[in-house]
């Protein structure tokens, strides 16, 4: 069960990846600094790619949130859930650190 962030939250890129746009797609690419980290590209969907443009250690979940709805014109418990999991998911993949 994914945890609840608090909205107060902040949270930025890692500074171990890289980030490309290649048609359209923005791909995430983990620097492997010891052999043993995990290797992968991410692939970020629209909205994703938005989360993380937003996600530079300056802004708290609460001003994505703002942020999404007026983008996307989507209500603040979609938005709100939207950024949770993609927040959640970053976390995990281990490019999206509290910022701190």
């Amino acid at each position: 069960m994914q945890e609840r962030l608090e909205p107060g939250s902040i949270f930025r890129r890692s500074d171990s990846v890289a980030q490309r746009v290649i048609c359209d797609e923005v791909l995430i690419i983990p620097i492997r600094n010891h052999p043993s980290d995990k290797l992968g590209v991410y692939t970020l969907n629209r909205t994703a790619a938005f989360i993380w443009e937003l996600l530079d250690g300056s802004r708290t979940l609460e001003d994505l949130r703002k942020a999404l709805c007026t983008h996307f014109e989507v209500e603040p418990e979609r938005a709100r859930a939207d950024i949770e999991a993609c927040c959640c998911e970053l976390l995990e993949c281990g490019v999206l650190e509290m910022a701190g």
